[in-house]
């Protein structure tokens, strides 16, 4: 529940800005991620980190620096993966998903001289919603024992969620674009689009 009050504020705020500058770029977009980072190389991906996002620029000379601009809006993530671990004569298949709700603020600045590449970094603060289950195949006697020992777990996990990328963006029309982003958050390489308005 805090994750999405959360993101309905960010995108309030972003509406309410547009409205009260309209002169304001607005970005939408989408993004599929490669490596999964939260949850290590146990986990294999189901589905691999994918994100929605909504951006809105905040001012285009941020702290007086010519060209600097910083945005603001909000984003959402699912992922899904799975682990295989077997105990003796007993196979825990585990498979966890998970949703991301994150306030995003974005920083801007030309290190390409051309108008057609936007380079940018951006920071991701948030909350997952996951959630984890486990199937067992095998021996009965040595699946209770396992299950005795702990070695399995059904509750809800999630928590806070934190991402830092540096990424670019190249533009085909004035509207439409592709970027890519790398660094650490739910995966450390998202290639997507994004659309301009």
């Amino acid at each position: 529940m805090r994750g999405a009050a959360l993101f309905f504020i960010c995108l309030t705020a972003a509406f309410w800005t547009k409205a009260q500058t309209p002169e304001l770029k607005s970005v939408v977009g989408a993004s599929i991620g490669i490596g999964n980072l939260y949850y290590g190389k146990s986990y294999d991906p189901v589905v691999p980190p994918l994100m929605a996002f909504y951006e809105y620029r905040l001012s285009d000379n941020a702290f007086g620096i010519n060209n600097l601009s910083i945005g603001t809006g909000g984003a959402i993530g699912f992922m899904k993966v799975r682990s295989v671990t077997t105990y003796g004569d007993a196979t825990l298949t585990s498979k966890l998903s998970e949703v991301t709700i994150a306030l995003k603020i974005t920083g801007h600045y030309p290190l390409i001289p051309s108008a057609r590449w936007d380079t940018y970094g951006t920071i991701l603060i948030g909350w997952g919603i996951a959630n984890n289950r486990n199937s067992w195949e095998g021996n009965d006697e040595t699946i209770a024992l396992a299950k005795s020992l702990g070695w399995e777990n059904e509750a809800e996990i999630g928590g806070p969620a934190f991402g830092i990328m540096a990424g670019c963006r190249y533009l085909f029309t004035d509207n439409l674009a592709a970027n890519v982003e790398i660094g650490y958050g739910p995966a450390f390489l998202n290639i997507g689009g994004s659309y301009r308005f």
